[in-house]
């Protein structure tokens, strides 16, 4: 958390100086995680959505996933966790390497997604947008980079940032 002086104009009676409150705001400390219910749910509802989720992000079908994301819009499936290592669908298209479909994919996805959203990390603390480096997506780092520039400096799981795969390919 990060804290915040914030200084009150009213005075007190016993006291002629502004009273002081402290308040937390943000949060630096926890990186956001996909939700599990999905994984972690019904295994007939987990077949019925996750498993299509999951295979029309893995072959960058936008149609298909779109489908799926506006049949189900309470579940808000673009912050669930599609496999058990925890990777979203972001995850999944964003690491998606040599599909002629995935910027699309992940530009469509991207704009339905809050910027937050976007540093969500999986069970091996990897963002999508590390994902995506560490497989050469060049154009698919620059739209997430486009809605969220400091992805750049949350590293992987193991210390690297994503400079690293970037000038490694």
């Amino acid at each position: 958390m990060v804290g915040v002086t914030v200084r009150m104009a009213e005075q007190t009676c016993d006291d002629s100086s502004p009273q002081q409150l402290n308040i937390e705001v943000g949060s630096s400390s926890t990186p956001p995680i996909p939700r599990s219910y999905l994984i972690n749910g019904p295994r007939e509802e987990y077949l019925k959505i996750g498993v299509p989720l999951y295979e029309a992000s893995i072959t960058c079908d936008w149609k298909w996933a779109s489908t799926i994301f506006y049949k189900y819009p309470n579940m808000e499936l673009t912050r669930c966790s599609i496999t058990e290592n925890g990777e979203t669908a972001l995850h999944v298209s964003a690491s998606t390497k040599g599909h002629q479909h995935v910027e699309e994919f992940v530009k469509n996805l991207v704009d339905m997604m809050d910027k937050a959203d976007l540093e969500m990390q999986n069970n091996n603390q990897n963002t999508a947008l590390y994902l995506a480096a560490a497989a050469g997506n060049i154009k698919v780092v620059k739209i997430m980079v486009e809605k969220n520039r400091p992805l750049l400096t949350i590293a992987g799981g193991n210390g690297n940032k994503v400079q690293y795969h970037l000038e490694n390919h």
